[in-house]
C-alpha cells in the first residue's frame, strides 16, 4: 500500500507541517528550509511514481492531502502572520488577517479540480498551488529585515490583497502553463522550457534572495504571453 512515492509525499506533508511551525516560532531560517524539502519532496515523489510504473490512486489522493498542508494551509498562515505583521507597522487595520485563508480556500478548489481534470497530465491548467506558494512566500519575505534589498518597497495592505485575489484567480482559471515534465518529441514545449530556466536563473542571480515573487511573475507572464500568441 505505502511505496517509495507515498513515502516522499510523506515526507512532503511532514515538512509541510514543520513550517508552519516554524512561522509560528518566527524561525523564518528553518521555514524556508522546510519549505525548500516540502518542493523538493513534491517534485521527487512525482518522479517516483513515474519511474515505478506509474502512480497509484491512494498516491494521487495522498498527495493533494499532502499538497493541502504544504501548499494550501501553510501559505495561508504565511499571508495570516503578513497582514498582522503590515497592520501593526501601518497601524491601519483597513485589511482583515483572515483574508489570508482565502488562499487557503482557492488552493482546496484547485487540488480537487487537478485531480478531477485530464487535460493537466502534461501542462497545468492554471497556476499550480507550489508556484502560488513560492510567490507568497516571496512577498512574506519583502517584508522581513535582512533578506531582501532595503531599495525594494515593502507591500502594504492594498499590495497584499492584490496579490491574494490575483494568485487565487490564476489557480482556479484554465491558463495553460508550463510545467517541467520532460517531453523531447515536442520541440516548442522544450523550447520553452529552456526559456523558463534561463530567465529563472538570471532573475536568481540579480535578485537574490528577493528572486521568489520576480520568478513566479515571470512564469506567469510566459504562460500569458505563450497563450497571447498561440505558441
Amino acid at each position: 500500500m505505502i511505496n517509495i512515492a507515498n513515502f516522499l509525499t510523506l515526507f512532503n506533508l511532514t515538512c509541510g507541517c514543520c513550517a508552519v511551525i516554524s512561522l509560528l516560532e518566527r524561525d523564518y531560517s528553518n521555514m524556508l528550509l522546510f519549505f525548500g524539502l516540502a518542493l523538493l519532496f513534491d517534485l521527487l515523489d512525482g518522479l517516483a511514481a513515474r519511474l515505478t510504473g506509474g502512480g497509484t490512486k491512494l498516491g494521487a489522493q495522498l498527495d493533494s492531502l499532502a499538497d493541502m498542508v504544504s501548499f494550501g494551509f501553510f501559505p495561508g498562515m504565511v499571508l495570516f502572520q503578513l497582514i498582522i505583521h503590515v497592520n501593526l507597522l501601518t497601524l491601519d487595520e483597513s485589511v482583515p488577517p483572515i483574508i489570508g485563508f482565502l488562499f487557503t480556500i482557492c488552493a482546496a478548489l484547485r487540488l480537487a479540480k487537478f485531480n478531477s481534470d485530464d487535460r493537466q497530465s502534461i501542462d497545468f491548467m492554471g497556476l499550480n498551488t507550489p508556484a502560488a506558494t513560492i510567490a507568497v512566500v516571496g512577498v512574506f519575505l519583502l517584508t522581513v529585515d535582512g533578506y531582501c534589498s532595503a531599495f525594494i518597497p515593502k507591500p502594504n495592505q492594498l499590495v497584499i490583497a492584490t496579490i491574494i485575489l490575483v494568485l487565487c484567480a490564476l489557480m482556479l482559471s484554465d491558463l495553460p502553463m508550463i510545467s517541467f515534465k520532460p517531453d523531447l518529441k515536442n520541440k516548442r514545449r522544450t523550447i520553452k522550457q529552456v526559456i523558463l530556466i534561463i530567465g529563472g536563473l538570471i532573475i536568481l542571480y540579480i535578485m537574490k534572495t528577493c528572486a521568489l515573487p520576480f520568478l513566479i511573475l515571470y512564469y506567469i507572464l510566459l504562460a500569458v504571453l505563450s497563450r497571447l500568441f498561440k505558441y
